[in-house]
């Protein structure tokens, strides 16, 4: 009777699989980056919209300078405020990208190396 061999590399192969799979699922739902994306874009936009609104400046009449500075000054806290929450949405959704696939594929790196190498210690089969 002949016994089956054990195939270490399909094995192996679909343990990365469905180990990548449960990773990135798992850090999808811990970091929610469909979340931060709807973040990143809301917050953009008011920027976005808060910079046009400082170019066109304080122009009205009624304003006295020191006013329209404190108007002008207020403008722009708000939008370096919204400008922090653009980037801190930003570093989540690349953080996400470079955690996520990245652990997956370096483990698949590491494993196809240690798998390559090994078979390079096999005897000749004739």
């Amino acid at each position: 009777m002949e016994q089956a061999t054990m195939n270490w590399a399909r094995g192996l192969f679909r343990l990365w699989l469905v180990l990548s799979v449960f990773w990135i699922a798992t850090l999808a739902v811990a970091m929610r980056p469909d979340l931060q994306w709807s973040q990143y874009t809301e917050s953009y936009a008011q920027a976005e919209e808060l910079a046009r609104d400082l170019r066109e400046g304080v122009t009205a009449e009624s304003l006295t300078e020191a006013q329209a500075e404190a108007v002008l000054r207020a403008k722009e806290e708000l939008f370096l405020r919204t400008d922090k929450k653009v980037q801190s949405s930003w570093s989540t959704i690349t953080a996400f990208l470079a955690i996520g696939p990245g652990v997956a594929a370096g483990l698949f790196v590491i494993g196809f190396s240690l798998l390559w190498a090994f078979r390079g210690f096999r005897g000749q089969s004739k």
